[in-house]
């Protein structure tokens, strides 16, 4: 996290230097690269923006692709993206250099952005997805909303989940394996299916929403109870 502060500091640095707006240099693809809330680096998804020439856009967010429109107010300095869940069709403050932007509204939300040669193809995004997945993971959060949430809060906080690259998956606490077997991912519901051996065999599946730069969140049925559960990860291997 700290080298992603110092990332966005250089950014705005390198920005106040050079910083000139025009529509002309905004068109092509970029890539987001950092986000931050009134001056606090926060984990972010991943989104892509391909600028046109005659005001459309195209947009990937939540790993969906979508199409939205775009005007830039040279003289005020103000990017509105209509269409765009990230900026709510609202009129946002752009930095702009010959390969990178930044866009603020007021003091509350920044995003920075790179320039990239193109957007992702779907196979290539669809790929990205499950390579992000990959590596081990420990429960940072449980989100409960009954009466023995905070037993099962104790009960899950601190364990972890190793998804490796062949299917296969070993979960435990601390040291202590506790369930292993097979993972799947569905790119077409962002869905992770679990598959345990142990324990008499588990079956889970979790809607997966992945945030840069190390968090993973996974929401659905717990296999406690019929109610709702969403789990905020952390990856704990470095990667």
């Amino acid at each position: 996290m700290k080298a992603l502060s110092l990332l966005c500091s250089l950014f705005l640095i390198l920005l106040s230097c050079n910083s000139s707006t025009s529509s002309e240099k905004l068109i092509g693809a970029w890539k987001l690269i950092g986000y931050q809330e009134f001056g606090i680096e926060k984990p972010y998804e991943e989104i892509w923006i391909d600028f046109n020439a005659d005001g459309t856009c195209q947009l990937i967010e939540e790993g969906n692709r979508t199409k939205a429109t775009w005007t830039l107010d040279e003289e005020r300095f103000l990017l509105t993206i209509d269409g765009a869940k990230f900026s709510g069709n609202k009129p946002w403050y752009i930095q702009l250099d010959n390969r990178r932007f930044a866009l603020k509204y007021k003091k509350e939300a920044s995003y920075y952005f790179h320039e990239i040669e193109r957007l992702p193809d779907d196979q290539t995004l669809a790929r990205r997805k499950k390579e992000a997945l990959i590596g081990t993971w420990e429960i940072e959060k449980v989100h409960l909303d009954n009466s023995d949430a905070l037993s099962k809060q104790e009960m899950l906080k601190g364990r972890w989940i190793k998804l490796k690259s062949n299917g296969s998956f070993i979960s435990g606490s601390g040291t202590q394996a506790i369930n292993a077997g097979k993972w799947k991912f569905d790119d077409k519901t962002d869905s992770l299916a679990i598959h345990g051996n142990m324990n008499g065999g588990t079956r889970i599946r979790w809607k997966v929403k992945l945030a840069k730069p190390h968090y993973l969140y996974l929401s659905g049925s717990s296999q406690f109870q019929t109610t709702d559960v969403m789990l905020t990860c952390k990856r704990s291997d470095g990667k």
